[in-house]
């Protein structure tokens, strides 16, 4: 049964590898697009009036479900002192609405700006949408998570892990686009990526 499972996983796994693989990434030196959203006070966000105040660190997460999700932006709130002596800030997109982002603030005590993913709007100008199959859709509520009343207006619509370090100058200057779900950047790269946007430089995954 053990044994059963774990192929259940890797199946799963490489379908949304297949899926993603389709998917084409915004490229080094090309311009972020903009956007506007909601964040976890109900204020809007808009990504072009923050970078007249530094670089944005933007990154996407599924949920206050996912522990991969849960565990990296840890990493990030912990590193938020050093990200603000670099004049950057951070910018955490996600297709939960308010209840969702205010369990994920509860466990990972962030007090960088969470923004929710209207009608998906985000994801796809980042093109790291993609949809949740019944499977995995099955597994969370087994597990106590509906992800249709979680998501809201976002469906069953999960973001790739993908994280986009933008320059004042709009230019984004990294990626890290990953079809694995479980897998992150490094912390280290981190904090070398906003040193890098900070010098106009470029680099990816």
């Amino acid at each position: 049964m053990l044994k059963f499972k774990k192929l259940n996983l890797v199946f799963a796994i490489l379908l949304l590898s297949f899926s993603v693989i389709a998917q084409k990434k915004l490229q080094l030196g090309s311009t972020a697009p903009d956007f506007s959203g909601f964040n976890q006070k109900g204020k809007t966000i808009n990504l072009y009036s923050e970078l007249k105040d530094g670089p944005v660190v933007l990154l996407f997460y599924r949920g206050n479900w996912s522990e991969d999700c849960m565990n990296f932006l840890i990493k990030v709130q912990d590193s938020l002192d050093e990200i603000g002596q670099k004049q950057a800030s951070v910018i955490a997109v996600t297709p939960e609405g308010l209840k969702g982002m205010e369990k994920t603030i509860s466990k990972t005590k962030a007090k960088f700006k969470l923004v929710t993913d209207h009608d998906a709007e985000i994801m796809k100008l980042y093109d790291v949408e993609h949809k949740a199959d019944h499977h995995f859709i099955n597994q969370l509520k087994i597990k106590g998570t509906d992800l249709k009343e979680l998501n809201e207006t976002n469906g069953t619509y999960l973001p790739v892990p993908a994280l986009f370090v933008i320059g004042k100058n709009k230019k984004i200057n990294y990626v890290f686009f990953e079809a694995d779900y479980s897998k992150r950047p490094n912390i280290s790269d981190f904090i070398d990526l906003i040193q890098t946007s900070m010098s106009s430089g470029f680099k990816k995954k």
